[in-house]
């Protein structure tokens, strides 16, 4: 058995021998190392749309692509504060709609949901239908969003992926394309504030040089800083101006502050007026 094995290794397979009392010889699949496999169930464990009983389950086929020895360590459970206690596989579903709709170039349409103060699930909207042309779906601050263009509106919206309700492909063309191939993902979700669009603005931003780390970690690290003395440097980033984006700025406190637009400043100034006026 040993010379076979040999010769099997000889071959180029990958085959390692794992001592102890359940040790034995097992054949590594070369897809997957184990760290990628243990981050792809960190990053299902860690998902707060998932349910608990779903994501154990995608853990089980996540670990059914290593051997049975691996497998073992990538059912440890990240610990998820407001994970979603909903066992249904609706999500998927919505996301299969999604995905059909934009390779046939399609439109999608669904029911959206939101939970009143009595903690139970109504639809927006008496119910609804949305019509919308799907552009990309986008991570962002621990949540799943489809952006997509609403026929209705007949402009760019975001909505979250697990209050969609009965998503279906539609036979309708989508509509919007131009706007929609405007739209770059990989710095849609940097220029926007708590998914809440606004209008789009280029606002300089002067802020102490030891928040340089928050800014990059907002903005990207290719925005350029320019150090303005010891203490201080500044950079123009390109925001949409919102309640939220405001909110962001009060969070890191008096070592940041809009520079310019005047009108984005004073709009800043009359956010802050209103929120100390409502203590």
């Amino acid at each position: 058995i040993y010379r076979d094995i040999a010769t099997l290794q000889d071959y180029g397979y990958d085959i390692e021998q794992k001592e102890g009392r359940n040790g034995g010889f097992y054949l590594l699949d070369n897809t997957f190392d184990p760290t990628e496999l243990r981050i792809l169930a960190d990053a299902v464990s860690a998902s707060r749309f998932i349910s608990e009983d779903q994501a154990h389950t995608l853990q089980e086929k996540i670990g059914s692509l290593t051997n049975q020895y691996e497998a073992r360590y990538l059912k440890r459970q990240v610990v998820v504060q407001n994970r979603s206690k909903n066992s249904s596989n609706q999500i998927f579903y919505t996301i299969d709609a999604i995905s059909r709709s934009i390779e046939n170039d399609h439109a999608l349409t669904f029911q959206y949901a939101e939970r009143n103060a009595n903690k139970e699930e109504v639809l927006r909207r008496d119910g609804q239908i949305y019509t919308v042309s799907p552009a990309f779906l986008l991570w962002a601050n621990e949540n799943y969003y489809l952006v997509a263009y609403s026929h209705k509106d007949q402009e760019i919206r975001h909505y979250r992926v697990d209050r969609m309700r009965h998503a279906f492909e539609s036979q309708d063309p989508r509509e919007g394309l131009d706007l929609i191939r405007s739209l770059k993902a990989s710095d849609y979700a940097e220029n926007t504030f708590g998914m809440f669009r606004g209008d789009e603005r280029s606002v300089k931003l002067v802020f102490d040089k030891y928040l340089a780390n928050v800014l990059l970690d907002r903005f990207g690290d290719d925005i350029p800083m320019h150090v303005v003395d010891e203490k201080t440097a500044f950079c123009h980033v390109s925001v949409q101006i919102s309640p939220q984006f405001f909110g962001w700025l009060c969070g890191i406190g008096a070592g940041i502050r809009i520079e310019s637009p005047k009108d984005v400043k004073e709009a800043y100034q009359a956010y802050l007026k209103e929120v100390l006026e409502a203590q």
